[in-house]
């Protein structure tokens, strides 16, 4: 249901079917002494997010997506609410084919890794992803990324970093290993070591 009433948005439950999986999210938006308080939450069952091309069999091949991600704050602007946040992003993904990490969840930094670590890699854009675990805590504005690992056909990576809302400074820690068989050139850089910072 959703409801509007007096500057208050509540939205509980609302539900959204993709296919075999689902999203239920539930969201209350309210004024508060500090300007606005949000209170947000999402979970995901079996969802293949992405577009991996327009025939069903083709989305069947999307690796399935499960977890929760909730979120709360409160302030007088959208930097105000994530700069004091509190929540958590708890998301694993299983088996499938992507396109160069369309989901976006980290998007830009894994395929960023991919390139370093190998330049020269085939043209192909899409990779078999065996595997990923996302755990983030948020408290006080600073989302901790205490688990960041995934498994391609091609790499093991790991990660782990934090991020500031209030500052809107990241500092993010990368390791990644390729796996047997991809080559020369990823594989003269095992066990590599990458490091992200910098601004929001």
């Amino acid at each position: 249901s959703l409801k509007l009433a007096n500057g208050r948005l509540d939205v509980d439950p609302l539900t959204f079917r993709e296919n075999a999986g689902r999203f239920d999210a539930g969201l209350l938006f309210a004024p508060h002494e500090s300007g606005y308080a949000l209170d947000a939450n999402l979970q995901v069952d079996n969802v293949r997010l992405g577009i991996l091309g327009s025939a069903q069999q083709e989305r069947d091949l999307l690796p399935p997506l499960n977890g929760v991600v909730r979120l709360s704050g409160s302030g007088a602007s959208v930097h105000e609410i994530m700069a004091g946040a509190e929540g958590n992003i708890s998301l694993r993904h299983g088996s499938g084919q992507i396109r160069d990490f369309s989901g976006r969840l980290f998007g830009d930094l894994l395929l960023e890794v991919l390139r370093t670590l190998n330049p020269l890699r085939s043209g192909s854009d899409t990779r078999q992803l065996d595997c990923a675990i996302y755990e983030v805590a948020i408290e006080a504005g600073v989302a901790e990324i205490q688990e960041l690992a995934l498994q391609t056909n091609a790499l093991t990576m790991i990660g782990s970093g934090r991020i500031d809302f209030d500052t809107e400074k990241l500092d993010i820690n990368v390791r990644a290993k390729p796996r047997e068989g991809i080559g020369l050139s990823i594989g003269s850089l095992a066990n590599s070591f990458l490091k992200v910072g910098g601004s929001l």
